[in-house]
């Protein structure tokens, strides 16, 4: 698979619940960062992959609205749709930049609102 590829197949496995597939796609020593909680590590990033996956009730999208890439580099604009077992709905716009060596995410940055974050996982 090419750079936009692997990305591509990373949303599609975190929207569809397969979380592990996405994760398998991660390399083991991914560099991550993400806003909010600046460099995280690896196993930070799939615990939380792991969290939020449990938290949903089905029927998460994450349709891209746009996706370049330039070498191994890869810039995606996305936007999350997660209904959550609180019956709140998750929903932030994301811009990512991944870079992929491979067939693996080695460098992954996620641009959010962290404040959407905050408000949809907040206790009932």
């Amino acid at each position: 698979m090419n750079p936009k590829q692997v990305v591509q197949a990373f949303l599609d496995h975190a929207a569809a619940g397969r979380t592990e597939e996405a994760i398998a796609l991660i390399a083991d020593d991914c560099d991550c960062w993400y806003t909010g909680a600046g460099s995280i590590s690896r196993d930070d990033l799939v615990n939380g992959m792991r969290g939020l996956q449990g938290l949903a009730a089905g029927g998460t999208r994450f349709p891209v609205t746009d996706m370049i890439q330039e070498g191994d580099r890869v810039a995606v604009e996305y936007v999350g749709h997660m209904p959550l077992t609180n019956g709140r709905t998750y929903a932030n716009t994301y811009h990512s930049k991944f870079v992929v060596r491979g067939g693996k995410i080695v460098v992954f940055r996620e641009y959010l609102d962290p404040l959407i974050v905050s408000a949809a996982l907040a206790p009932v």
